[in-house]
């Protein structure tokens, strides 16, 4: 006696796959469509409110990538255009921010110290 003959379960060999009907393909096509339109209206949304935040008061480039990102789970030029913009934001932060120690020239003559540990108090480049 074999496993599947001690087996009180029937044991399937042969499995057909069902194909969807053409109702069935149509009905998640058009769901598909659905919710690619409201994900594009709620992230151009978010978008326009984050760009009317760069003049009102409010976190606005946060909610401009926001709406990026909203629109990235749909769109693949959403997906490129939050890749290059999180890159160039990389950039432009790694532009304005410099490592504790590294000093700041005053003028052309005068380079002052910026101390940031207590370690670092005692040094001073000239």
């Amino acid at each position: 006696m074999d496993a599947a003959e001690s087996s009180p379960l029937p044991v399937k060999t042969d499995l057909v796959v069902a194909q969807p009907t053409l109702r069935q393909s149509t009905a998640l096509w058009f769901w598909t469509q659905i919710r690619k339109i409201v994900v594009f209206m709620i992230g151009s949304t978010v978008i326009a409110l984050g760009i009317a935040m760069l003049l009102l008061p409010g976190p606005g480039w946060l909610t401009v990538f926001g709406g990026l990102a909203i629109l990235a789970t749909e769109f693949a030029w959403a997906r490129w255009a939050l890749k290059h913009a999180q890159a160039r934001a990389a950039a432009v932060i790694a532009t304005f921010t410099k490592p504790a120690g590294t000093t700041v020239p005053a003028n052309s003559t005068t380079v002052l110290p910026v101390t940031a540990t207590e370690d670092r108090l005692n040094k001073v480049d000239m």
